[in-house]
């Protein structure tokens, strides 16, 4: 805690990453997020510094390989300002300044936009990548859906560069964008198959994460590590070791009269409160307070069964949320009943009635 403190004991390890920080990423910090977060943005930086460097690059490739290192650059500083609000502004692999200042979260959000903005004249459509057989590879339709989660937590008054309805018409848009030019998406039916193992890179999944077991490339912090089943359950789901975060308010969202979800919701079937045991037995989820249920759409990956690093893939952006997304917009926009009519093609696909103006 004294200025003259200085790295290397085994205690020392995170005081040496902030103090050894460097602009390009810091290597070794203990929490998750923030240092993959770095390294990414740095390797974003890299191939659009380097890109007129790569000798015979069509410019297809060019093209490709410039939205892409643009649109990961937009997604790691919009998960950096959601977690962090304002973070440093790096926009080169070679920069050394030895100290550098947070920006604002306006300024964060101003890059992300302008990245996901270049993006979307750069990618491939969407089925374009999935021909490819690559869903971790980001499409015009995927920067399209990020644009509209940007701005739909974005109040873009408050820096003074719009209003309020330009904020929820720029979310609307953007929406369009997709829903007008789908290149393939759509609801995938039933509601569980979309996290199907045998049904991946499905037609819901505007973008999403590959997470395989065969390469090693499994999903360490934002997925895997979260599920939790428990050990004794007779048909497990999701992984057998976990952190046990991946639970729901059982009050809120289970339990009736109170419960958000009616009884024939289909999304509903994808929480417990109780379970069969492997002896026959019926057990309550261990969670006293608050009361919780856990989540269970994801199933157990059989190529890893006692790992919580399994192979499902991670939806990140799918197309239920573009629609509810636009529904969003258009209640703001005073579009009571486009809203109305969006919402519904989310009921219909969750075994529920239509909602009336």
């Amino acid at each position: 805690t004294t200025d003259y403190f200085i790295g290397g004991a085994s205690n020392a390890g995170q005081y040496s990453n902030f103090s050894q920080w460097r602009t390009s990423y810091p290597t070794t910090f203990s929490w998750a997020i923030w240092s993959p977060m770095w390294q990414s943005i740095y390797y974003s930086n890299l191939v659009l510094e380097r890109l007129d460097r790569i000798p015979n690059l069509t410019e297809t490739d060019k093209k490709r390989y410039e939205g892409q290192a643009r649109f990961f650059r937009a997604l790691n500083y919009y998960v950096a300002q959601n977690n962090f609000g304002g973070v440093p502004i790096v926009t080169s692999a070679d920069d050394n300044r030895k100290e550098i200042l947070r920006s604002s979260r306006e300024d964060v959000r101003k890059l992300v936009e302008a990245d996901l903005i270049a993006a979307v004249a750069l990618l491939p459509s969407r089925a374009d990548v999935k021909a490819e057989g690559q869903l971790s590879r980001p499409s015009k339709q995927a920067a399209y859906g990020l644009l509209a989660r940007l701005y739909i937590n974005w109040t873009p008054e408050a820096d003074g560069t719009g209003t309020l309805t330009d904020r929820w018409q720029k979310v609307s848009d953007a929406c369009d964008a997709v829903i007008n030019d789908p290149s393939g998406l759509g609801l995938e039916s039933p509601y569980s198959r979309i996290f199907a193992l045998d049904n991946e890179n499905n037609k819901e999944i505007v973008y999403g994460i590959e997470h395989s077991n065969a390469s090693n490339q499994t999903g360490v912090f934002w997925l895997n590590t979260y599920f939790f089943t428990p050990k004794d359950i007779d048909v497990p789901t999701a992984s057998l070791i976990g952190w046990g975060d991946w639970k729901v308010s059982r009050d809120v969202f289970y339990v009736n009269p109170d419960s958000k979800f009616d009884d024939a919701d289909e999304r509903k079937k994808q929480l417990y409160i109780s379970y069969k045991t492997k002896s026959g037995t019926t057990k309550n989820i261990p969670f006293s307070f608050p009361a919780s249920a856990l989540v269970k759409k994801y199933p157990l990956d059989p190529n890893n069964l006692n790992n919580p690093t399994a192979g499902n893939d991670q939806p990140i952006i799918r197309y239920a949320d573009i629609i509810l997304m636009k529904a969003e917009a258009q209640n703001h926009l005073g579009n009571l009943g486009d809203a109305i009519t969006l919402v519904n093609q989310i009921r219909a696909r969750a075994g529920l009635g239509s909602l009336t103006p």
